[in-house]
C-alpha cells in the first residue's frame, strides 16, 4: 500500500502539457465521494493535475514525466495523526538518546535493567539516565526503584509509562528530592507506595515533576544534532504513512524547533497547539496567519491544573479551576483562537 503526499487539488483532466509524475494501473483510494475511485493520476508543480483512468493521464505523459506502472497496488491519502508530540529522535548510541523501554524493545525487568545500566555506564556519574515508553502490561508489572537501583546507584534514574503520566525513578532520584515514606502526596499527585508503606518509585502526575525538578541540572545538546533528531521522528512518521501531525501541545521553543526542522525533502505537515502559558504569542501567530504551508498555528491547549482529589476543599478547588479555564478560553476565542482540552493528554 503507497501513500500520497501529494496535496489533492481537483482536477478531473485539467492539463495539456507533460506532467513531472503519472502514475498508472492502480488502485487508487481518493476520499472524494464523487470519484472514490481510480486507476491513475498525474502531478505537476506538486498538485494533482488529472485523476481517473489509465487513458486520462496518457496524453500527459512526455519525454522527462516519471511513470509508475503499479500493477493494481493500493494507493491512499496520507494519514494523520490528530494528537501525538513528536520530539526528538536521537540516534540509540547518542548521549542525549533515552533508553528506548518500548515492548519491541523490552520484554521483560531483567532485559529493562541491562538496558539501563549500559546506559549508565556511558553517561557521567550524578547525571540523569532517562528511558521512555515502558509498558508494565508487557514486562509483568510496574518496574520499581529497587530494579532500578540494580542498574546503577550513581545515577538519577527515570523511566516514562507509554501514557505518559506515571515515571518510575530509583532511590537516588527520590533522595535528591526529599522525598521519603513520610513526605505528603502533592496535590494532583501520588508518590505510590507499597502495602508496607514504602515508597516504589512509580510517580503519577504532579509526583513526577516534583522529582525531576530537583534532580541534576540536563545538558542541553548542540542545535543541530537535535534538528537531525527531529527530522529523523519526521522521517519516521512519513515511513509510516502518516503524512500529518496535530502537535498536541507545545512549548514556543519546541514549536521553534519543530519549524526549524522543516525541510523540502521531509513534507511532514503540522498543526501546532500552544498551551495556553503562551496565549498572547497563539493570537498573534493566528492573526498574522500561516507564513510556512507546512506549519500551521491552530488551537490552543488548555492545561488544567491537577486537583488534590479526596480533600474536602475539591468542591471549591474545582469551582475556581474551572473559572480559570473559562476566562482562559473567553480569551482565546476573543483572539481567534480554538481550545483543545488536555486533561488526559
Amino acid at each position: 500500500m503507497l501513500v500520497l503526499v501529494i496535496t489533492l487539488a481537483s482536477a478531473r483532466a485539467a492539463r495539456s502539457a507533460p506532467a513531472e509524475l503519472v502514475v498508472r494501473r492502480a488502485n487508487i483510494i481518493t476520499a472524494d465521494a464523487n470519484l472514490p475511485r481510480a486507476q491513475a493520476f498525474a502531478v505537476a508543480d506538486g498538485k494533482f493535475v488529472a485523476v481517473g483512468d489509465n487513458e486520462l493521464v496518457t496524453p500527459l505523459i512526455g519525454e522527462s514525466t516519471r511513470v509508475f506502472d503499479l500493477a493494481g497496488k493500493t494507493i491512499v491519502p496520507g494519514f494523520i495523526n490528530a494528537h501525538a508530540h513528536p520530539g526528538p529522535e536521537y540516534p540509540e548510541d547518542s548521549p542525549w538518546a533515552p533508553v528506548d523501554c518500548r515492548p519491541e524493545k523490552v520484554r521483560t525487568i531483567e532485559v529493562l535493567v541491562a538496558a539501563l545500566k549500559r546506559k549508565a555506564d556511558r553517561t557521567p556519574a550524578r547525571q540523569w539516565v532517562t528511558g521512555s515508553r515502558y509498558q508494565e502490561t508487557k514486562i509483568a508489572r510496574h518496574p520499581r526503584r529497587w530494579d532500578l537501583d540494580r542498574a546503577s546507584t550513581n545515577h538519577s534514574i527515570i523511566i516514562s509509562h507509554s501514557s505518559g503520566h506515571q515515571p518510575v525513578c530509583n532511590s537516588l532520584a527520590l533522595e535528591l528530592a526529599k522525598v521519603t515514606r513520610d513526605t505528603a502526596d502533592p496535590a494532583g499527585g501520588k508518590f505510590v507506595r507499597d502495602q508496607r508503606g514504602e515508597l516504589t518509585g512509580l510517580l503519577q502526575e504532579r509526583a513526577a515533576s516534583i522529582v525531576r525538578s530537583a534532580g541534576p541540572a540536563r545538558l542541553d545538546p548542540p542545535e543541530a544534532e537535535t534538528l537531525a533528531a527531529y527530522r529523523a521522528g519526521f522521517r519516521r512518521y512519513l515511513s509510516r504513512g502518516v503524512t500529518s501531525v496535530h502537535v498536541a501541545g507545545t512549548s514556543l521553543s519546541g514549536a521553534g524547533m519543530l519549524e526549524r526542522a522543516q525541510t523540502d525533502e521531509l513534507p511532514l505537515r503540522l498543526y501546532v497547539m500552544v498551551r495556553d502559558s503562551s496565549l498572547d504569542d497563539a493570537v498573534q501567530r493566528k492573526a498574522a496567519g500561516a507564513t510556512n504551508v507546512a506549519v500551521r498555528y491552530g488551537a490552543m491547549k488548555l492545561l488544567p491544573r491537577q486537583l488534590a482529589l479526596g480533600t474536602n476543599v475539591l468542591a471549591l478547588e474545582t469551582i475556581r479551576e474551572s473559572t480559570r479555564l473559562f476566562r482562559r478560553a473567553a480569551a482565546a476565542f476573543a483572539g481567534g483562537v480554538e481550545c483543545a482540552d488536555s486533561s488526559c493528554a
